[in-house]
């Protein structure tokens, strides 16, 4: 009879062979996996839903105001403690349904948001009630997760202090940001105050509750470091309260929660040489509110400066992907889609709607505020490729030098005006488009010696 073998590793005594071989790698191959899982982090390492509003304030002495159009948001996010780690995610609302989960940007967070005009209509949509959130992961294997949303719990509305000093700021020396109290805040809620010009966010406490620099609900300010902005320049900032009112730990190392929000908009400015005046919208077309849209017409935007390279636009409305172009000189936006707009449906554009990411801004890097909203109707039908023909309503002498000429024509048919002296060679003097049935445009070069011609040319 062999001497018992022995294995000087595990201590293990035992007749030789394949069988008791083969029982101590299992042991071995068990051990290192459960080590390897104990000390992995789960591959979740936040999912929350929040309901939220948004305000802007504009100077010291008024509270700040809720937006126009759109304020009231609604949002679910999955952060993943490792790239590519989850997928196939979606989040079952209360009410019926569910909404699909996804990235906007490049191994980013998996999101959805949608928005409505006030808190009432949000919740017609998106009631009190549980949120179940289902994907699937590399490593922890599927997940659903329910997490509760009720009782309108919205903080107070946040206020920055001292806004007159906001607007000219020493870029050169740290300074001091405050705002009001979060009435009840306590440490188990969340403060974020963010600041970014149109490249992005130049400044920002923690960006989730418990994260590295965040703020708890009894933070009052902060002080940010000298030389974070440069001169002459203006800044967009958010100052964010959300109050913490439900949470789920089933999810071993993953934070789940769910919280009410509000968030006030601000500009501040640094002093010193350079263009620090923001953009501002001038005119869209269609307008806001217009109804009976045809289906292939753009939505075209005029800035009242020319623009960056910087785009953040969304449409509600529409699962059709759209596109924009540019004017020679940047300041007019032509955003339109490959496939008609769907018939009989309102779509709901919203300007800079995205945090952290490159804003609509100008050359300057001024940004443009966030979440301006802008809302048309579409109608039954698309323009026509075979365009009426122009015809002009009794043009009357020019008035304070100025001539005037109004056709009519098809509704959101774009026409362009062309000027000559001698029937032969026209040069362009403007491109508009019909609003109604009607066109018109002015030429203030009416002084020029010799007769003028006008001539109106539809494009398709």
């Amino acid at each position: 009879m062999r001497a018992p073998s022995v294995c000087s590793a595990c201590s293990f005594r035992g007749p030789a062979g394949p069988s008791a071989l083969l029982r101590f790698l299992q042991l071995t191959v068990g051990l290192a996996a459960l080590t390897a899982a104990e000390s992995r982090a789960a591959d979740v390492s936040y999912y929350s839903v929040t309901k939220g509003q948004g305000f802007l304030q504009t100077n010291a002495t008024t509270a700040p105001a809720l937006k126009v159009g759109a304020s009231s948001f609604f949002s679910a996010q999955i952060i993943s403690a490792v790239p590519n780690t989850v997928f196939g995610a979606f989040i079952a609302i209360p009410s019926a349904g569910s909404r699909s989960l996804f990235s906007t940007t490049y191994n980013g967070p998996l999101g959805f948001a949608d928005r409505a005009a006030s808190p009432a209509a949000l919740n017609g949509v998106y009631p009190d009630g549980s949120y179940t959130f289902s994907f699937s992961t590399v490593h922890d294997g599927g997940k659903n997760l329910a997490v509760s949303l009720t009782g309108s719990a919205y903080p107070n509305v946040p206020q920055v202090s001292g806004f007159a000093a906001l607007q000219a700021i020493d870029s050169t020396a740290a300074f001091s940001l405050a705002w009001n109290a979060f009435t009840a805040g306590t440490a188990a809620d969340f403060i974020q105050l963010r600041i970014e010009d149109s490249t992005g966010t130049i400044f920002s406490t923690g960006a989730l509750p418990g994260a590295t620099n965040a703020l708890n609900g009894t933070a009052g300010g902060v002080t940010i470091p000298a030389h974070t902005f440069v001169p002459g320049r203006t800044y967009l900032g958010h100052l964010l309260f959300e109050k913490i009112t439900g949470a789920n730990a089933t999810y071993a190392g993953a934070t789940g929660q769910a919280a009410y929000w509000r968030q006030t908009d601000f500009y501040v400015t640094t002093s010193g040489s350079g263009d620090a005046t923001p953009p501002t919208i001038l005119a869209l077309n269609p307008a806001n509110g217009a109804v009976a849209v045809p289906l292939n017409i753009p939505l075209t935007v005029t800035f009242s400066k020319p623009m960056g390279t910087g785009f953040s636009m969304s449409v509600g409305g529409t699962t059709n992907a759209f596109y924009a172009t540019w004017s020679a000189d940047r300041r007019t936006c032509t955003v339109a889609s490959s496939n008609l707009w769907p018939a009989n449906t309102t779509l709901n554009w919203t300007f800079n709607p995205s945090p952290g990411v490159p804003l609509l801004g100008d050359q300057s890097h001024n940004p443009l505020l966030s979440d301006l909203s802008t809302s048309f109707t579409t109608g039954s039908r698309a323009l026509s490729t075979t365009p009426a023909t122009p015809a002009v309503m009794n043009p009357g002498p020019p008035s304070n030098g100025v001539f005037r000429l109004v056709a009519t024509g098809d509704a959101y048919r774009t026409y362009i005006c062309q000027t000559s002296a001698d029937l032969l060679n026209w040069l362009p003097l403007a491109t508009n488009q019909a609003a109604g049935t009607q066109v018109s445009f002015t030429d203030s070069a009416t002084s020029l010696p010799g007769p003028r011609f006008y001539r109106l040319v539809a494009l398709p």
